[in-house]
């Protein structure tokens, strides 16, 4: 990963991951954070504000939390492959099992563009959110009324 939150201009996503374990058991999830400034607060991390269908976008231990119980549930594994239950364990148990918290990717967002393919038959639009990526061209016609062809 490269990271650098300076290197576009206004709103920047960052890729988190969470690391959880108990003894050898672990597992992941992720959540995207989107702000004008990264850094320290995109490590900002905390079940008691975690909202999981919205806020965490995948996760490798089947993380998931009842509202009805108030409760979280998960399964972790070890790497010899065995897994270990987490059964309605509540916010602060769950922040608890946080060993690590990184940033594994930081991008700007799509803006005016509708596909992710680069051509160079295409040049950038002049959409005010400035788009600073190899996703911010586009191969089609119509895709975006802002894409112009290059003549």
């Amino acid at each position: 990963m490269n990271y650098n939150p300076y290197m576009f201009e206004g709103t920047v996503t960052s890729e988190v991951r969470v690391t959880l374990r108990i003894d050898d058991y672990f597992g992941h999830v992720w959540y995207k954070f989107t702000a004008e400034e990264q850094g320290k607060q995109a490590l900002d991390f905390d079940f008691e504000l975690c909202d999981c269908d919205e806020d965490v976008y995948r996760n490798d231990c089947d993380l998931f939390y009842v509202q009805e119980f108030d409760a979280f549930y998960a399964e972790l594994k070890n790497d010899k492959g065995e897994t270990l239950q987490i059964e309605g364990e509540s916010a602060e148990f769950m922040n608890s099992l946080v060993t690590s918290i990184e940033i594994t990717d930081c991008y700007k967002e799509k803006s005016c563009y509708t596909c992710e393919e680069w051509d160079g038959h295409f040049k950038k639009c002049d959409h005010p959110d400035k788009p600073q990526s190899s996703a911010d061209y586009c191969d089609r016609d119509n895709c975006c009324d802002l894409w112009v062809a290059k003549g």
